[in-house]
């Protein structure tokens, strides 16, 4: 079930008190107010805590844990489970410690494989996934829940003939149906 809240308290004030490696440390860097310096932060996403206030953290390898913030914070939270990348700045979280506002993100992997990332089109030759940079990547079997997300930016595992295995839901669709 579910840990208590003075288990993640331990698990991520050490980590959010030593900040990340090469990084400025707490008091130090620029004079602006909750902005410690520039950072990034490898690991697994995880959403912990409880409705109402629910906390985004990134937890690395070695167990060190980076609470996250900022205008992709949404974002970031779906892709719960999943091994990123995020970039920011180092801030003074509401927390005793240290937060990470992401500016960005990139996943590395989902259960071990590396998903394709983009925005779920349907043509006349079928569904296919428009990647960031406009490339287009055909697939094969779209399940009815996926098919009825049609313009959500999502994350892809493909198989070798290009039908999806696992799939999430970035952001949805800006358009509506």
């Amino acid at each position: 079930m579910g840990r208590p809240v003075l288990y993640w308290l331990l698990v991520f004030l050490p980590g959010a008190a030593t900040g990340c490696a090469a990084q400025t440390r707490l008091g130090e860097g620029p004079d602006r107010v909750g902005e410690i310096g520039p950072a990034s932060f490898e690991g697994r996403v995880r959403v912990v805590g409880s409705d109402p206030f629910p906390y985004t953290v990134v937890e690395a390898e070695d167990g060190q844990s980076r609470l996250v913030t900022g205008v992709l914070l949404e974002e970031i939270r779906r892709l719960a489970g999943a091994r990123v990348r995020l970039t920011g700045r180092l801030v003074r979280a509401e927390l005793p410690g240290t937060a990470l506002e992401a500016s960005s993100w990139e996943i590395l992997s989902v259960d071990g494989e590396r998903p394709l990332i983009g925005r779920l089109e349907r043509d006349a030759d079928g569904f296919r996934l428009v990647r960031p940079r406009g490339e287009v990547h055909r697939l094969g079997f779209v399940s009815g829940a996926l098919a009825d997300r049609l313009g959500a930016f999502i994350w892809v595992v493909v198989d070798e003939r290009g039908g999806v295995v696992h799939y999430g839901i970035v952001r949805d669709s800006e358009v509506g149906p």
